[in-house]
């Protein structure tokens, strides 16, 4: 009896240990987990003078009426799959308490940054996740046959639709930020910038890749990708008189490695359109007064399902240049304003 009943418990246990295998094994295979390739050790390290001091006047800085430090305002680039990173950067810039007060973007960037504006952080994560998960936003060898078989381009009405229930069919005035996005105007070549009206056709004309999807049509435009003209929209958040700009840029500049074998048709497109937008931006560009820039070099624009990776090297990049960040524009202000700087500070303490 005491055999068979040692026998009954290890045939159990085997039992439970081939159960959870076979469970993490088949979850590990519908969902790679992403792990960062910087070491978290660097977490705990002991923050520097620098790092204490940037921390310090931060909190002044940050806690300045706008009507005295001026207007903040962030600005987006495109880059297809890249441009999820920009969530990455906007989880840390809520860490740190940037005030956000005027924000503008194109492609990409105009799809992370209208969905923040409108509904927030959470809503912005929701949305990367499902970019990453969802059918819709697969582009299989299936759904290009599609294409090539009929007029070469997708209707872009489901994601405009998509994009209406996401937002509740918000337009630019409800926005709990001020944003402006931008898209080029297939007609006539030219750029323009959106900033009243229905927030959905709005967002997805300035993200809309040509070639790809149909154009969509506002008033008398029909509108594609913003990243055509002005990938790098500086001076548009201007126009909502932002004074203090970070820009955020994960467009690709180029290649590290030579192309060892002739890239599809899609690929070598949108590539034409980066280095006519990098072309562009030699003259258009303009910097703000602080740059995070950086690049996934081999994540390409179609990747969705890597949003995880994209988001992660978001938000380390965005750590990892924090302190040089915030004291661009501590320093900016403390300029302009000089003692007066310090003022709230002095009253907080009598």
């Amino acid at each position: 009896m005491e055999y068979r009943a040692k026998s009954k418990i290890c045939f159990f246990l085997i039992f439970l240990h081939s159960t959870f295998y076979i469970l993490h094994s088949n979850l590990a295979w519908a969902e790679p987990i992403y792990s960062p390739a910087y070491d978290a050790d660097e977490l705990l390290e002991t923050p520097s003078n620098r790092e204490i001091a940037a921390d310090l006047l931060w909190d002044v800085w940050k806690n300045l009426p706008s009507g005295q430090r001026g207007k903040t305002g962030l600005v987006l680039s495109g880059g297809g799959a890249r441009g999820l990173a920009h969530v990455g950067v906007l989880r840390h810039l809520e860490e740190t308490g940037f005030p956000i007060e005027a924000l503008a973007a194109t492609s990409m960037g105009a799809l992370v940054g209208g969905v923040y504006a409108a509904a927030g952080m959470e809503k912005v994560e929701a949305m990367a996740e499902e970019l990453g998960f969802s059918r819709l936003f697969r582009f299989g060898k299936s759904k290009f046959l599609k294409l090539a078989l009929s007029d070469g381009t997708a209707s872009a009405e489901q994601y405009v639709a998509w994009l209406r229930r996401a937002l509740k069919a918000q337009t630019f005035e409800q926005t709990k930020i001020p944003l402006v996005v931008c898209a080029t105007d297939l007609a006539t070549g030219e750029l323009v910038v959106l900033r009243d009206g229905e927030l959905a056709p709005a967002i997805m004309g300035a993200a809309t890749i040509p070639g790809l999807f149909s154009p969509i049509s506002i008033r008398q435009h029909f509108l594609v990708d913003g990243g055509l003209l002005y990938n790098i929209p500086t001076e548009a958040v201007k126009l909502l008189d932002a004074l203090n700009v970070l820009v955020v840029d994960v467009s690709a500049r180029s290649y590290d490695k030579p192309m060892t074998r002739s890239p599809s048709a899609l690929k070598a497109l949108y590539r034409s359109i980066e280095i006519m937008g990098n072309k562009l931006e030699e003259t258009t560009y303009s910097k703000g007064d602080y740059t995070l820039r950086f690049c996934p070099a081999d994540m390409e624009i179609f990747e969705l399902w890597r949003w995880r990776e994209a988001v992660e090297l978001g938000l380390h990049e965005a750590r990892s240049n924090s302190v040089d960040m915030r004291l661009a524009f501590i320093s900016k202000t403390i300029k302009a304003l000089g003692p007066e700087f310090f003022a709230s500070e002095k009253t907080a303490l009598k």
